[in-house]
């Protein structure tokens, strides 16, 4: 199964998050992430976002208490072989590495160049991109693993038709065409 390292701008996409997280739960993939990534979401969440404080820590603790084993560490650091733009991405690269993910699913593309993640066996991919693919590689388990997502949201309740168009809204248009298309919508 494909191990994904979630990088912390996927976080304050509550609808997207919510969508990796069940197709986690639908052993689709396997996801981690670390405490310096949810420490980052949660400035993201508050600084940038204006969510509360107290909503934006039971969010993250949700997260984090969701599978013990989800959560990794960036320790031991990379060595300086690995060269990212931005030194402050090299937690991000290290605790990916440390947990054996397979890719980084980050909106920051450019942040993590292919020829230096391919130094530590990593690659990065868009979460649309990601999405897609795990779509079309397993579409029953997305279709199901969607049903069950719509049909979970109770307060306010929503249909498939909002949850898409929300979804390719907010950066994930070719998930939301592919997932269309599976389900005949």
């Amino acid at each position: 199964m494909i191990v994904a390292f979630l990088d912390a701008n996927i976080f304050p996409h509550t609808w997207l998050t919510d969508v990796l997280l069940t197709f986690a739960d639908h052993h689709m993939f396997d996801p981690e992430f670390s405490n310096e990534v949810l420490g980052e979401a949660r400035r993201a969440l508050i600084d940038d976002l204006g969510k509360d404080p107290i909503w934006a820590e039971r969010y993250l603790t949700a997260i984090r208490n969701i599978r013990p084993y989800y959560l990794v560490s960036a320790t031991p650091e990379l060595d300086d072989a690995v060269m990212l733009p931005d030194v402050d991405d090299r937690h991000v690269a290290a605790a990916a590495h440390n947990g054996d993910a397979d890719i980084i699913v980050t909106f920051n593309l450019k942040d993590f160049p292919a020829e230096q993640l391919a130094k530590i066996g990593l690659a990065a991919r868009h979460p649309d991109t990601f999405l897609v693919s795990l779509a079309e590689n397993q579409p029953e388990k997305a279709v199901t693993a969607m049903i069950e997502l719509v049909a979970s949201k109770r307060h306010p309740p929503r249909t498939m038709s909002e949850e898409l168009d929300r979804l390719e809204s907010s950066g994930m248009p070719e998930f939301a065409r592919t997932m269309r298309k599976l389900m005949n919508l």
